[in-house]
């Protein structure tokens, strides 16, 4: 893998650790926000190399649980 790629557990590490603490730390709702376009991004456009082609996918992909993303979603279209 690239050095300047985050690998997928590493994604998964990162939510788990910003979830949480989302609602109390700017930085951890960032990039929470971050990851879900990414996600939205991905799933949108297909990605070749990895064979990303939907929400569900790349989420599984990226570890990240889909409870928490529509509700990082939400959020967002909430402010």
């Amino acid at each position: 893998m690239d050095e300047d790629k985050l690998a997928p557990d590493e994604v998964a590490r990162l939510w788990a650790k910003s979830f949480p603490k989302r609602h109390d730390d700017i930085k951890a709702k960032g990039l929470c926000m971050v990851f879900a376009q990414v996600v939205e991004i991905l799933a949108s456009k297909g990605n070749e190399e990895d064979e990303i082609v939907n929400v569900q996918e790349a989420l599984k992909f990226y570890g990240i649980p889909r409870e928490e993303f529509y509700q990082v979603e939400k959020e967002t279209e909430d402010e």
